[in-house]
Parts: structure tokens; sequence; C-alpha cells
């Protein structure tokens, strides 16, 4: 595998560095000097630089979050803006699939979860920008908790929002309260004559003002065609007969000359790489492509369409992306799907499952859409990953999701995030008596319907005993059944009962690791010693409970074990 050398300084030199624009930065800092600052503008027009390059200059803490695809609803919106958070948010993420799980039903659930979101938040001070926030514009709740953290912030973080559109933003409400100033739009945008100049001159072209200016006339100052034109040493005169079409096809255009011009590699490795959530050079490596490094810093050499986020992982300009899958669409739909079964088996060599799973559903490869649902759907769903499963369980025919006990599971589990619990506890039931002899499945199932069924009142012995009675059982899953089924005893008086496997529980409490299964063992078995009068090792079980919740980010474990406390105390 070819590493090339990667340093700041090879990261900012070449034809393919962005023209600095001073006087957007200067329109920028001032109207950064508000709560909300709005770039707003059709694809093209550089947004993303701008707000790149502006945030690479402040020393104040800032963080920079670009929307994807995979952040166009508003769980994915949530998941994202808490991974982009990481370093000074570091427990919204962990916490991010209780917190959304809690309050699913809940009518003004986007302003109840800008509540969490803002708690992570009150010790950052700085500036965090949104790229390309239109990718979840047809998601509703995703502007109004956006508006509403915002709301909550604007005294300590300033906000950069780039996007195609302000749909379902307060914008009259910021101008009025001063909150923001009128957005930097695509008339702001656009190139002048003297940054064309600089374009040109930086790429060594010998071009006239006169040309120049009819170059800008004929594009309306629109920076991606400039910028693309310049780089392919394109004239006017060659792009006058596509004057009167929109600017996509001048787009096209511009992207079709530099397509031509590529060798079977390079297209082989394009077709996958935008199959990919971003072009992640390890990925590529994986995908079969040994010298993908090479390639791809070469592509962005030549190129435009092409720019570096990370070390190891580019973008590409979302209009080309879209050529290229376009092209890839003309070889048929056979074409199509090898291209993403490449995509899929090297994201799944990578460790990727949620970005893997959509790429077999693609790639028309359900038996391995529902063999990676078996292995990690539950856990995609502790991760916050419900929209992904939602998605492939759709994709799925109805056969399988009738009769797979493990598919039946993932949308018993689904369903009782959504608040459904009668139809949760209906397909929980179905998948257990399709289970046969899969143990992990049937304790992961019977955990979570004791759980649904205990939360309304329910008897849970007969669905926890065939967990907790098998000892060829994992000792984890037998450990939580039992201590389930002692709280449950000691709840209703039957102490004797709940104190009979006491010895047993702790034996296998020793094969448990520190995980929140273990958090709610040791809850169970405060329960079980309050009940019983046992105030000392209560409090002592309770505390470990909760300190190890607090440990792992496990905020739900540890409030119900601070709730037991409080009556204990």
């Amino acid at each position: 595998m070819v590493r090339a050398p990667h340093n700041d300084e090879r990261r900012q030199v070449g034809v393919f560095t962005p023209i600095a624009r001073p006087r957007l930065s200067e329109r920028l800092e001032g109207a950064a000097r508000y709560p909300v600052t709005l770039l707003v503008a059709p694809a093209g027009y550089g947004k993303s630089v701008i707000l790149r390059q502006y945030l690479s200059t402040l020393s104040a803490t800032n963080v920079r979050f670009a929307l994807c695809p995979d952040h166009s609803t508003f769980l994915g919106f949530l998941r994202g803006l808490a991974e982009a958070l990481t370093d000074f948010a570091p427990h919204a993420l962990t916490t991010l699939a209780g917190a959304y799980e809690r309050n699913t039903a809940s009518s003004s659930r986007a302003i109840d979860l800008a509540g969490w979101m803002h708690a992570h938040l009150e010790s950052f001070t700085g500036v965090i920008g949104i790229d390309d926030l239109h990718v979840a514009e047809g998601d509703p709740e995703v502007a109004r908790f956006l508006s509403s953290v915002i709301d909550r912030t604007k005294n300590s973080i300033r906000w950069i929002i780039a996007s195609r559109s302000t749909t379902g933003l307060p914008i009259g409400t910021w101008l009025a309260y001063h909150d923001a100033v009128l957005p930097i739009d695509e008339h702001a945008l656009r190139f002048t004559l003297a940054e064309a100049r600089e374009a040109a001159n930086r790429l060594g072209l010998t071009i006239q003002d006169d040309e120049l200016g009819r170059l800008l006339t004929l594009t309306e100052g629109w920076p991606a065609a400039i910028s693309f034109a310049l780089r392919s040493s394109l004239r006017t005169s060659e792009l006058r007969n596509v004057s009167a079409l929109t600017r996509e096809m001048i787009y096209r255009l511009l992207a079709e000359q530099i397509y031509c011009a590529l060798d079977d590699t390079e297209r082989s490795l394009l077709e996958v790489a935008v199959a990919l959530p971003a072009i992640d050079v390890s990925i590529l490596e994986r995908a079969g492509f040994d010298r993908a490094l090479t390639t791809v810093e070469r592509l962005r050499e030549r190129t435009a369409f092409i720019y570096e986020e990370s070390v190891g992982i580019y973008q590409c300009h979302d209009l080309f992306r879209e050529f290229l899958r376009h092209q890839t669409a003309l070889g048929g739909k056979r074409s199509q799907e090898i291209v993403y079964e490449r995509a899929a088996k090297a994201l799944e060599k990578s460790g990727d499952f949620e970005h893997a799973i959509p790429s077999y559903v693609k790639a028309g490869l359900m038996t391995d859409v529902v063999r990676l649902l078996e292995r990690h759907g539950f856990d995609l769903l502790e991760r916050a990953r419900g929209d992904v499963v939602t998605r492939a369980i759709e994709a799925l025919d109805e056969s399988a999701r009738r009769e797979n006990p493990s598919i039946l599971a993932l949308q018993g589990a689904l369903q009782a995030t959504a608040g459904r619990f009668s139809r949760a506890e209906s397909l929980f039931r179905r998948a257990l008596d399709r289970a046969k002899n899969n143990r992990d499945l049937i304790a992961t199932v019977s955990l979570r319907l004791a759980s649904l069924m205990a939360n309304q009142g329910q008897d849970v012995m007969s669905v926890l005993d065939v967990v907790a009675s098998d000892p060829r059982q994992k000792s984890v899953y037998r450990a939580e059944a039992l201590s389930f089924i002692a709280a449950r005893h000691a709840i209703t008086g039957d102490i004797a009962s709940a104190i009979s496997n006491v010895a047993t529980i702790e034996s296998l409490l020793l094969d448990v690791g520190l995980d929140a299964r273990r958090t709610r063992i040791l809850r169970h078995l405060g329960i079980l010693a309050r009940h019983a009068g046992e105030a000392a090792v209560a409090m002592e079980r309770l505390t470990e409970s909760s300190e190890l919740a607090l440990d792992i980010n496990a905020l739900s474990d540890a409030s119900r074990a601070y709730a037991v406390l409080s009556n204990l105390v």
C-alpha cells in the first residue's frame, strides 16, 4: 500500500488550492459578530470553501459539522452533530440512543432534545459551523431542533450555517432580534474580475481581461464554473454554445471534459469512491485499489472536484458526485450493483457495518443484509443507528420481515422505541417462537420483552425463566435474568424467593464485564437488598451501579440507580 508524504505544507500548495477571497472573509468576520451567520446560495458558490477558510483562521475553539446523506433524517443529524462535537461534548454521542428513545413519543421531541444537547454544550464556548444544512431540509424536526439549540446557546456559541436554502429556520425572528444580519448570498459569493484574475494567475494561464470578463458574464460569476473552466483551460468560445443552458449543464460540460481524460483505473476508483460515505483511502485500498492514495492525489492535483478533508479522507463536490453516479448508471443495473458490492465488502472489512448494510442493499445482496443485521443489528440500535436498521429492514422482502427471528426482534425493538408497546410485544414473542436454539437472540429478546412488560406492570417470570434456568446460557445473560427475577420477587414481597438465587447471581457476576449489563444487575441486587431490609448492602450495590453507569456514560441506568438510592435514603 502506498503512503505519500503528508503534511500541512503539501496540503496548502498546488493548482488545486482554493482561491483566497479576502473581501468574503471580511464580510463573514463582520456577520459572525452576531450569534448566527448565514451563507445561503446554490451549489458551486464556494460556501463550504469560505466556511473552512474562515474557521481555519480563528483562534477561538471551533467545530465544523458537514452534513452528508447519512444526516438527512433527524436521528442522523443528531448523530452527526454529536460525532462532530466529540472532543468537546464527549458524552453526547454515548447518550444519544437513550435520549432519542426517551423522547420518541414526545409531541415536542425536537425541543426536548435541544435541551439535552444544551446540557452537553454548557461548558463549550466558541464557533460551530453547520455546512450543507439543506441535506436535512426534508425533516422539519432538524430545523426546529437547531433553532432551539441556537436560542439556548447564543450567549456563549456563535453559529455559522451554510446551506442552499433556509427552509424551517426562523430567519425573520433572528433578524428582528438582532441575532443575525442578512445572509451572505449568491450575489456576494460571485467571483469578481480581480478574483478571476488571481485564479488565472495561480493556474499560470495567459488570458486577457476582456476574455476573462466574457467568462464572468457567461457564468454570471458562478465560482464553480469559472474555477473548473480555468482548470480545464476552457475558453469562452468553448462555453458560448451552452450559454443558454442551466448552471448544472455548464458544470456537466466541464465535468465531462475532465472525465474523458481519466484512464480506466481512475474511473473505476471514482465509481467506488462515490459509493462510499467519504473518499477514504484505506477503504479504497481494501476494495482492491493498491495505489489509491497516489491515484486520488493525482486526481486532486488535476481537478477542483476533489479536496482533502483530513489525513487520508477526501471529499468530492456534490454535483460531480452526482455526475459520476449518472455515468455508472449508464452502464446498467448490474454495473451499479458490482460497484456497490465492491464498496460494501470493503466497508465490511473496515468494520463500518452501518454503511456496509445500505451498500449491500444497493448491490441487491439481501442475504448479506440479513447476515449483518443478525450479527450487528442490536449493536447498531444501541449506537443510535436505528434509521440505518429501519431502512435496511424496509428493503427486505415480506418473507424475511415476517419469518426471520432476528429481523422480527429488531422490528420489535424499533416499535418499542416508537412507543407502540403492544406491537413490540407481539413481534418479540414471534421472534422467540422462531429463535430455536439461538441462545444469544433468545436472551436478548427475552430481556427486552421483560423490561417492556415490567414497565406496564405485567408478570415477567415466565419470559425470563427460559434464560435464567438454562445452564448453557452465557453468564452475563443468566445473571441479568436471575437478578431481574429476584428484584421482581422482592418488590412483590416474596423475599425468600428473591434471595434464593443471590449466591448464583454473585458467582455469575464474576464473569460480567464493566458494562451496562453489570450496572443493571447491581441495581437489581440493590433493589432486592432494600426490600430485604439490608440497607447497607443496598447502598453499596446501588452506589456501585450508579458510579459504573456514570463511568461508561450509561446515564439512563445511572438515573434509575439514583432513583432507588433516593428512596432508600
